[in-house]
Formats: C-alpha cells, sequence, structure tokens
C-alpha cells in the first residue's frame, strides 16, 4: 500500500480514481483503477485501518520533518553555545536526526521521535492487514512526545526571535 523514499507519496486503497496531468498549460485526465494484490486476503475494513494508522505517522513524520528544516536553517543563521544545546536538546544534535532514542543529551528529542515514528510506519505497513497494537502504541507514543517536544521547540524559537 505505502512506499518508501525521500518523495512524495500517494497512497491509495483499492478503487478507481481519476488522475489529472498537467503539462505545458495543458491538462489531461485519465481513469485509474488501483487493485488489491491478489496474493492479499485483507478486507477492506483491514485495508482502511492500516491506511489510516499509516496516514496518521506520515503527518507525524512530517511536523518532525519541518521542526528539524527549521532547526537546520536556524543553526546555519548561527546561534549561541546555550541556544545551540537548546536546540539539540530538543530537536537532536545537529548533523543527522537519524539513530536510537538519543541525540540530545540522550533525553527523547524530535530526531529520537522521529525514528520511533519510522519503526511504527514499518511496523503497520509490514502486510496487507489490520496494524498489530504494536504499532497503535507506537505511534501514540511517538505523536505524544512530539507534541511535547514541538511545544518546546516554538518556544525555543520564539526565544531565539524566529517567527513561530
Amino acid at each position: 500500500m505505502g512506499c518508501r523514499g525521500r518523495g512524495r507519496v500517494r497512497w491509495a486503497l483499492p478503487g478507481t480514481y481519476q488522475v489529472r496531468l498537467t503539462a505545458a498549460g495543458r491538462s489531461y485526465t485519465q481513469p485509474l483503477k488501483v487493485i488489491l494484490d491478489p496474493r492479499s486476503t485483507a478486507s477492506s475494513a483491514e485495508l482502511q485501518k492500516q491506511f489510516d494508522l499509516s496516514m496518521t505517522i506520515v503527518r507525524d513524520m512530517g511536523r518532525a520533518a519541518d521542526a528539524m528544516r527549521q532547526a537546520a536553517e536556524l543553526r546555519r543563521k548561527g546561534v549561541d553555545a546555550a541556544t545551540e544545546h537548546e536546540i539539540a536538546r530538543v530537536i537532536g544534535a545537529s548533523g543527522g536526526g537519524r539513530g536510537g532514542r538519543g541525540g540530545g543529551g540522550g533525553g527523547t528529542t524530535v530526531s529520537s521521535v522521529n525514528a520511533l515514528l519510522t519503526t511504527a510506519l514499518g511496523v503497520a505497513e509490514s502486510a496487507d492487514r489490520t496494524p498489530p497494537e504494536t504499532a497503535y502504541r507506537m505511534a501514540r507514543q511517538a505523536s505524544r512526545e512530539l507534541d511535547a517536544l514541538l511545544t518546546a521547540w516554538k518556544a525555543l524559537r520564539a526565544g531565539a526571535g524566529e517567527v513561530p
């Protein structure tokens, strides 16, 4: 149902859709039928649950990515050591955002929460079926942690003179 990568990904449940291509000022519309993998035994309800959880996780990953981009931009502008320490505490150490549950002195950071979201997405999409409860728990935990961290990030940006 989904795919990995850095580009924009559009997931679609089985069904009939209209796709439009606009190029050189002209639009072309064509029907597109998405069918379920014939090897799958998943019901429509199971696929919907998987789709819904995946979209929730992807939205949270987008919020985390936005904060990490904002932090990188702020760091490029130049910050003092105290502000860098606070950015690392909330967002994670500069230069990445990959890795385990650390990144800013051992605590939970936006970067580490994004790693948890990535894992939750992998679990949710591991097969065409209702995601296991583990994926839901991981997604709920990550969302709660992300909400708290983004509140701290907003305050930090405001203190650094950035527009929230």
